[in-house]
């Protein structure tokens, strides 16, 4: 149920940014990045930094919303820490969550997203957000 709910989630918020900037929902990301340790987010096109924007904009009621702070914000939003540890430990040096960046690109509607994780412009690895954050 819950990955069924956050596909349905992350699947309006690409929808509606895609609409917001009149592009095909294909040419959408979403991005996560920290700064002093709390996570943001931020649309892209085509992989062009676009604005930074809250979640909670894209629905159109307090349900939507609500399930999106709960499985998507509460989730994947707050794995910074998680991951600075994990590529402190791969890459052998010190990597702080501001470091860490979070890349995904809209796969088709009734799929979760494509994700990345990154160091800067860097891929790291790619996630897996059903296996990672919903099981």
């Amino acid at each position: 149920m819950t990955a069924w709910l956050a596909t349905k989630s992350f699947n309006k918020i690409f929808n509606n940014l895609a609409k917001e900037f009149n592009e095909d929902v294909s040419n959408i990301q979403i991005g996560i990045y920290y700064k002093n340790s709390c996570h943001k987010y931020v649309a892209y096109t085509n992989f062009v930094k676009g604005k930074e924007i809250n979640l909670g904009d894209y629905f159109d009621n307090i349900i939507d919303l609500a399930i999106t702070e709960g499985s998507v914000d509460s989730t994947i939003g707050q794995a910074g820490p998680r991951y600075s540890k994990e590529l402190s430990e791969k890459l052998n040096k010190s990597i702080i969550t501001d470091d860490v960046n979070i890349i995904m690109k809209h796969k088709k509607d009734g799929e979760l997203p494509y994700a990345v994780l990154m160091i800067g412009q860097e891929k790291q690895r790619a996630i897996d957000i059903e296996t990672e954050f919903l099981n």
